[in-house]
């Protein structure tokens, strides 16, 4: 009995044959082949079909462990021997014993030959000796051991020769229904070849876009990829079942298609749109309404929702989680995924026991979860436009991401959050996916600028744009402004006098050091010691900001033990997609666009009435930090609006006022630099070229540093941090942490403020973490990470 898999699990040893593993991942393909129709039909050859080329491509892909040293030392745990050769390439010579025009054979063979080592320089230094021009390993000057290992493995596989006939014909017999015409498995061992030759031509031509089709190898590489996770980890591919607009329509008492709210009743078309409509309008309803024309069609079509932030992703998860037709059906991607599963088990779980056993048991299933959310198993990703992006950038596991953007559906929510920069790339991105893969386009936001909206009807060649009538737009409008000249901390009398009048506040500043400040004022009145007050900022370890989250969301269900908040200070950090309800806000100038999104947390669920939005005419120095000299533009424009329209209509907001002042913020000069950036990013990938086989961790090290932040730790968690670590807790260790931007880590590392500690784990390697220095910094978990007032001028960087 030959065997794919041999190892021990929880005490166990778990065994599955090659034709065990064959019959699993021909069962994913047979999936695949079912859900991608279209793009299986692009692998399509004069001589056989796409579908029978994925079929031979998964069938042979681990053949290559049937030689002997792999089933007697690398699946042998007592094994005293290290045998280190790549079965891949012994795998990809089994193409050789199907007659097959060269062509498609180079694609099978390459697809193999990459399906776990990305890179051909390292395929060929397996082979070959590194530093050495490559030559044929017969050569005088090969590398007399390196051929020597090869021949041994290859001659392994002739040890079980008998047996492998079996298998090929177990899949010639088993499988023949899957070939018009049957399928003749040569059984001479000699016309195996050598998978080092391949190596070999394709090292010295893989430059040749004419010898090999890029596109079709990445194309059948990632699907070979796909099948085989999935296969071994016994997964299956699911896809929405329910006609959504139905499930809708009787979920809402809906007789028909006209009875849905204007917005959501235009949405349902198959166009590529842009929807414009306000906070609590169903926007979210209306674009599954448009992915809904698209399923009927193909149901099996994959859905991107793309969001901007962490917290907005969270929540969406969690919303799809609660509809019937996306239940258990959607997975999230974002840098902290793994982290927000973790979470979401404990909670599942109900925080059942904090032993490490079940700690352990919870990450692995985390992991387990974030791994299967990259393959192609659930048909809803909730991601960040980055999730997309980076397909771009080569990072691993490139090629299952193109091959999950073929015919897909792209819907993205708050198109509005991102700067110029990010949002000109999204633009040249998604145009690609739309020209190359099919891909289809569905944007929203509630204030959407006019020259945004210009360009990208004009790149991404959209035409119909989704907008509500001005009176329909009046019945959205919950609040009324009120501008207050001076600075928010010189003018907290005004706030005492509505906390005493018994009005849930919400105060927003721009830096977290006023936020910080505020907190401690408002928090020292002895008037207010009975008041549930929280602050929310990004400068708290991921375990004190969920706890804060867990209470102020809690509060506002009313759940358990759960006090409403009365007052919450913070940052922007509250705007993102956190489901408030205040009576009044407080808030320092942001450019109008930020503004609305703080105004859309007061009033939020009021059926009547007004809430009121205080605006702070003046800025200080904090502000100017955060902000570059183009956005305190914004503000200066964004001031000189809202004075036009303070006394007009009661100081009423309404979505048409809002657009008007977007309008003009973000006018012709802000296209002229989203135009700039496309140029600059469309020349960028004018060069790209997606050659199968080569390693990109360069491009992928960019794309990475582009948008990553540090992680940093306060010096009281640094112990329970290592304690994770040494343990192997790895997502309960980054609970500890704090995300910081590369200026700010400079400028803290300058001064010592930060340092690095490393330290040895049990296993006798080290490890490095970055440290908030306790001369430098407070932390705890009411107030975050804190500067100390050490008269050295930190507080800006925060």
């Amino acid at each position: 009995m030959l065997y794919a898999k041999k190892h021990y699990e929880d005490g166990k040893l778990v065994k599955e044959t090659i034709a065990e593993h064959i019959d699993n991942v021909i069962k994913v393909s047979d999936e695949i082949v079912k859900v991608f129709p279209e793009l299986i039909n692009n692998l399509d050859n004069k001589y056989i079909s796409g579908r029978e080329t994925v079929f031979l491509t998964v069938s042979l892909h681990d053949m290559g462990k049937c030689t002997r040293q792999f089933q007697t030392i690398t699946l042998n745990p007592d094994s005293n021997e290290y045998w280190n050769f790549r079965h891949e390439i012994l795998s990809c010579e089994f193409v050789n014993l199907i007659k097959l025009d060269n062509e498609l054979k180079n694609i099978i063979e390459l697809a193999i030959l990459g399906h776990h080592e990305k890179d051909i320089h390292k395929l060929s230094n397996v082979c070959y000796s590194e530093n050495m021009d490559l030559m044929s390993m017969f050569d005088i000057g090969g590398d007399s051991k390196k051929k020597d290992i090869y021949e041994d493995a290859h001659e392994g596989l002739y040890y079980y020769w008998n047996e492998i006939c079996k298998i090929l014909d177990y899949i010639s017999l088993k499988y023949k229904n899957k070939f018009q015409e049957e399928l003749n498995i040569s059984k001479n061992f000699d016309n195996l070849g050598s998978g080092c030759n391949i190596i070999e031509q394709y090292y010295l031509n893989y430059n040749n876009a004419s010898k090999y089709n890029y596109k079709k190898i990445l194309l059948l590489k990632g699907i070979l990829i796909t099948c085989d996770h999935l296969g071994s980890g016994h997964n299956d591919i699911c896809s929405i079942n329910m006609d959504i607009k139905k499930y809708f329509m009787n979920k809402f008492s809906l007789k028909r298609d006209k009875d849905f709210r204007v917005n959501q009743y235009k949405s349902i078309t198959t166009e590529d749109s842009i929807l414009i409509s306000p906070t609590g309008s169903g926007k979210t309803e209306a674009s599954f309404l448009w992915a809904n024309e698209h399923l009927k069609f193909n149901n099996n079509r994959r859905i991107f929702y793309v969001l901007p932030y962490t917290a907005s992703i969270n929540g969406m998860y969690y919303r799809l989680q609660e509809e019937d037709f996306s239940k258990n059906k959607v997975d999230i991607k974002h840098g902290k995924a793994a982290y927000s599963y973790f979470k979401g088990l404990l909670d599942k779980y109900n925080n059942s026991s904090d032993s490490m056993e079940n700690i352990k048991k919870i990450e692995k299933e985390a992991k387990l979860m974030k791994q299967t959310s990259r393959e192609i198993c659930k048909p809803v990703k909730i991601v960040t436009p980055h999730q997309i992006i980076k397909a771009f950038y080569r990072v691993k596991g490139y090629e299952s991401l193109i091959t999950e953007f073929q015919n897909s559906l792209f819907i993205f929510d708050e198109i509005h959050c991102y700067n110029d920069e990010l949002l000109a790339m999204i633009i040249v991105v998604m145009s690609y996916i739309k020209k190359e893969y099919n891909g289809k386009l569905f944007f929203m936001s509630a204030t959407f600028p006019e020259v945004v909206k210009n360009i990208i009807t004009a790149k991404l060649n959209i035409n119909n744009v989704i907008t509500m009538p001005n009176d329909e737009l009046k019945k959205y409008a919950r609040n009324k402004f009120n501008l207050i000249d001076g600075l928010i901390e010189n003018n907290v009398e005004k706030i005492y006098h509505d906390i005493e009048n018994n009005k849930r506040v919400l105060i927003i500043c721009n830096t977290i050091k006023k936020a910080q400040l505020l907190y401690k004022k408002i928090k020292e009145k002895k008037e207010f010691k009975n008041k549930n007050i929280l602050l929310l900022h990004s400068y708290f370890a991921q375990r004190d900001r969920d706890n804060i989250e867990e209470k102020l969301l809690n509060g506002e269900k009313n759940i358990r033990r759960f006090k409403k908040v009365d007052i919450l200070i913070g940052t922007q950090a509250i705007e993102v997609s956190l489901d408030l309800d205040f009576d009044i806000l407080y808030t320092e100038l942001a450019p109008i666009d930020a503004l609305a999104q703080r105004f859309g947390r007061v009033f939020r669920k009021r059926k009547s009435g007004y809430g009121i939005v205080n605006i702070f005419t003046e800025w200080d120095k904090g502000t100017e930090f955060i902000y570059n000299d183009k956005e305190l533009k914004f503000l200066d424009k964004t001031l000189q609006k809202l004075h036009e329209y303070n006394g007009i209509d009661n100081n009423i907001v309404n979505d048409i006022m809002l657009q008007e002042i977007i309008n003009y913020v973000y006018n012709d000069d802000y296209a002229k630099k989203i135009y700039k950036n496309i140029e600059i990013i469309e020349e960028k990938f004018s060069r790209i070229k997606l050659i199968p086989l080569l390693d990109y961790s360069r491009e992928s090290q960019e794309f990475f540093e582009q948008f990553d932040g540090y992680k940093i730790c306060p010096e009281c968690y640094l112990e329970e941090y290592k304690e994770c670590i040494q343990n192997g807790l790895y997502i309960k260790a980054s609970s500890y942490l704090i995300n910081i931007n590369e200026i700010k880590l400079i400028k803290y590392l300058k001064n010592n403020s930060i340092f690095k500690n490393i330290f040895k784990l049990h296993n006798g390697k080290e490890d490095t973490i970055l440290v908030a220095n306790s001369s430098y910094f407070d932390y705890n978990s009411e107030m975050g990470l804190e500067e100390k007032d050490n008269g050295i001028g930190l507080g800006k960087f925060l």
